[in-house]
């Protein structure tokens, strides 16, 4: 946002004329992660990324879930999360894909929130959550002692003004969890 002051008034409408004095900076989107290491094999978890039915498996606060259509964004995930009272349920309108790099042994699954209140309109008594980024990264790892084992992260960036009023610590730490509890739930 740009700030300006007043620097005269006009002689002619009284109308005041503004001076730009710079930009101010955006506060800093709010970010959190995750990351362990499980004694699965990566063909085991694989299902739950490559399925968007699975998803109620390891988010245990999602409550339903429809495929739309956009005329602008083509097929986007729609999500409605249930929360702890007193908070509001949560929707979130998502654009999401998945990516298979079989040179790395890994796979990612990555969204982004988009707008589009003519594909699904805001829902009465629900805050519509808008999420800059998130991305799932799966990687087969050696096994060790025949063990096998995979390396799980779970990234997410919201916005500043998703969490308005909030401290952005409080928001990490709650983020955190939520993720570790994604995670584990595999």
């Amino acid at each position: 946002a740009t700030r300006w002051r007043v620097i005269r008034q006009s002689a002619t409408t009284g109308a005041p004329m503004l001076s730009a004095l710079g930009v101010l900076a955006s506060p800093p989107s709010i970010h959190a992660s995750y990351s362990t290491v499980v004694n699965v094999h990566v063909s085991d978890l694989m299902p739950v990324f490559l399925s968007d039915e699975l998803n109620f498996e390891w988010d245990s606060r999602l409550s339903s879930q429809e495929m739309v259509y956009s005329h602008t964004h083509g097929t986007l995930s729609y999500q409605q999360r249930a929360m702890p009272f007193p908070l509001a349920p949560r929707d979130t309108l998502l654009k999401c894909g998945v990516r298979v790099l079989r040179r790395q042994s890994r796979l990612t699954s990555e969204c982004r929130s988009v707008r589009d209140d003519v594909a699904v309109p805001p829902r009465p008594g629900a805050v519509r959550l808008h999420l800059e980024h998130t991305a799932w990264r799966i990687e087969a790892l050696p096994a060790v002692k025949g063990v096998p084992r995979t390396a799980l992260s779970l990234d997410i960036t919201v916005p500043p003004d998703a969490a308005h009023g909030v401290p952005a610590a409080v928001v990490r730490h709650v983020q955190k969890k939520s993720l570790r509890d994604s995670v584990d739930s595999l």
